[in-house]
């Protein structure tokens, strides 16, 4: 669950530099000082499971706000948030990255960043034989 993610991950923190501060519930999170890293993993658009009923309203209001505030904003969605992407945000498609994780349970199967800052590095795009696939 992510009360028991926040536990386990809580542990490093008081010896972690920067300081780590770790929440099961985003809203809990009011000080978020500049240079801050927030990631944040909702429950999927359309989706249930987590036992949090953090929407997606919510969610592109808290991550606006930590922007404002300076925070390097990463959001794991199974599409690029479009609300934040009309903003100017960025987005990556990691699917083909993740390791040690199968959906063999999820109807979802795709998964992207959205961030408030442009990607260091990005996946490399699977090609055809015959070069890029058509959209």
């Amino acid at each position: 669950t992510a009360t028991a993610t926040a536990t386990a991950t809580a542990k490093h923190a008081y010896t972690s530099w920067p300081p780590v501060t770790v929440t099961d519930d985003g809203r809990k999170l009011f000080k978020v000082p500049e240079g801050a890293i927030v990631y944040i993993d909702p429950p999927y658009q359309g989706t249930t499971g987590y036992g949090a009923d953090l929407g997606r309203d919510e969610v592109v209001t808290l991550a606006r706000s930590w922007a404002r505030r300076g925070a390097v904003v990463c959001i794991s969605e199974a599409e690029p948030i479009p609300e934040l992407v009309e903003d100017g945000w960025h987005n990556v498609e990691i699917t083909r990255c993740r390791k040690g994780q199968k959906r063999t349970f999820s109807k979802q199967q795709r998964e992207f960043l959205t961030l408030n800052r442009a990607p260091a590095w990005r996946p490399s795009e699977q090609q055809t034989l015959f070069g890029m696939e058509k959209p």
